[in-house]
Parts: structure tokens; C-alpha cells; sequence
């Protein structure tokens, strides 16, 4: 397998993509219960994101 880790990104991407556009898939995502879910799964990613930074620029 000779391919570097831009091309294996691009068809993730791709791929998620035309997941997310099948109109049974967002009609689930735009579900208000769902989108509360994912902003709290969101910002909660931020949260522990910023966390991992300030413990980097403490080493």
C-alpha cells in the first residue's frame, strides 16, 4: 500500500461526506435532541482540546 497519509485523509473525507449528504442521515443530525447532543459532544472536544494544549506549553 503506497499511499501517504494526505490521499488516505481526502478519502476519509470523501467518504464521511457522502454519509452525511444521504437526506435519511441528516434528517437524524438535524433532530433537536441530536444537535443538542453533538454541540455538548463539541464542546466538550474544545474543552479537553484546550486543556491538552496548556499541559504542552507547561513541558
Amino acid at each position: 500500500m503506497d499511499m501517504d497519509f494526505s490521499q488516505v485523509k481526502s478519502k476519509f473525507l470523501t467518504a464521511a461526506l457522502r454519509v452525511v449528504n444521504d437526506p435519511r442521515v441528516m434528517k437524524l443530525i438535524s433532530h433537536p435532541t441530536v444537535m443538542n447532543m453533538v454541540t455538548k459532544g463539541l464542546n466538550f472536544k474544545d474543552k479537553i482540546d484546550a486543556t491538552v494544549k496548556i499541559w504542552k506549553e507547561d513541558n
